[in-house]
């Protein structure tokens, strides 16, 4: 996790904060924690589950952490950019976390990452020939470099070179 940021939850899966989050990002920002005091736990009002599949993950984000119930139901995640040299951000809208409220992920809005934007950068975002084998198709970048911003599709051959 990058320094600076904790995610915050209760031991105990089916408890909350302010009885519906799960979970909380905390940062440090001029050494003092953004959440302080902490809020207490208390129970969860609804623990209906989300489709994992309708997480709305953003370009260029890495998921570094898991959180789930004691029966395996994942009811958040927390990612951080990939800038394109493949190191992780480090500032704090770097970071993003989402979990399932009332059976709706909660959104990943702030994040402000790193977007391929052109066909060089395809491969610093780890598109290599391991990941694309024989692909050939569509890709999606973003000319800005970032991937809140609008997108151009290009296509491949135009996008492989030697690189790839």
């Amino acid at each position: 996790m990058t320094t600076g940021v904790v995610v915050l939850r209760c031991r105990d899966p089916t408890l909350a904060f302010n009885a519906t989050h799960r979970m909380l990002l905390n940062l440090c920002e001029g050494g003092s924690w953004i959440i302080d005091p902490l809020p207490p736990c208390q129970p969860l009002a609804n623990d209906a589950e989300c489709a994992i599949e309708e997480i709305d993950k953003p370009v260029g984000v890495v998921l570094k952490d898991e959180f789930t119930t004691y029966q395996g139901t994942v009811y958040g995640r927390y990612y951080e950019c990939q800038d394109s040299d493949g190191t992780d951000g480090t500032h704090s809208s770097s970071v993003g976390l989402t979990q399932c409220i009332n059976q709706t992920w909660s959104p990943l809005d702030h994040l402000d990452c790193p977007a391929p934007k052109d066909c060089s950068d395809l491969s610093n975002f780890a598109f290599d020939s391991t990941t694309l084998g024989n692909y050939t198709g569509m890709f999606t970048v973003y000319p800005s470099g970032r991937g809140a911003q609008s997108s151009i599709q290009v296509t491949d051959p135009p996008c492989r070179h030697s690189s790839f």
